[in-house]
């Protein structure tokens, strides 16, 4: 028994994505934004809000991996933070970038990945260097903790928790 294939399969068909072609479509008539019925069968549309290279599609943080961090001394001053080990799977490769998207922030901040900081682990670090400790500094004070939801191997979004 495959609990999350069970669950992922059960969110797509209630969700209905229209990149979900081959999926089981719901064949009841649902109302768009605009309050025009269609099919659920039927393409959706183009999206209310279309992503930009800045700012990947959010989506209900139970949807996407996360973890909350504590600022301590070192993750408030110094512009990186270690990921935990059980969410280490979902980020890149040594050495590959990763787009920082950081709540109330225009633009990404760009980071980078490094998995030989955690030698026993190999857990990535992400550096994202003065503008994430800016970024971070001017938000939070040190205790605070700060929600990073994991959108795609090298993109993440901090936000207030």
């Amino acid at each position: 028994l495959n609990l999350a294939a069970g669950l992922e399969d059960d969110i797509v068909r209630e969700l209905a994505p229209p990149w979900n072609i081959s999926g089981n479509r719901k064949s009841a008539t649902r109302k768009n934004a605009a309050g025009e019925g269609r099919k659920a069968s039927e393409p959706a549309g183009p999206p209310e809000v279309k992503p930009t290279a800045d700012s990947p599609p959010a989506a209900p943080a139970g949807l996407r991996p996360h973890f909350d961090l504590t600022l301590g001394r070192t993750y408030y001053g110094k512009g990186f933070f270690n990921v935990p080990v059980d969410c280490e799977r979902y980020f890149g490769r040594h050495g590959e970038s990763v787009a920082i998207h950081c709540e109330g922030r225009a633009g990404a901040i760009h980071g980078r990945i490094d998995r030989k900081a955690n030698p026993q682990t190999h857990a990535p670090r992400i550096f994202g260097g003065a503008a994430l400790r800016d970024w971070i500094q001017s938000r939070f004070r040190p205790g605070e903790r700060v929600r990073v939801v994991i959108d795609d191997p090298r993109n993440i979004r901090m936000l207030k928790h």
